[in-house]
């Protein structure tokens, strides 16, 4: 899924990354990283960590050092 660069970044990454968990593209236990999801949609690191932030309040992912 591609992100309208139009658009505020940080909602849209947020929701496509709920999506994916919620639709177990992304498995349980599944390592991801800010990077990697950086490099995927081609962004810079911050609206990542912001939509993992969000994620993890939601208890949809697990944040660790």
């Amino acid at each position: 899924m591609h992100l309208d660069q139009s658009a505020p970044i940080g909602p849209q990454l947020h929701a496509i990354l709920r999506q994916r968990v919620v639709r177990n593209d992304l498995k349980p236990g599944t390592r991801i990283s800010e990077s990697e999801i950086a490099r995927e949609y081609d962004i810079c690191r911050q609206p990542v960590r912001e939509a993992f932030i969000k994620l993890s309040e939601e208890r949809l992912i697990e944040i660790r050092p």
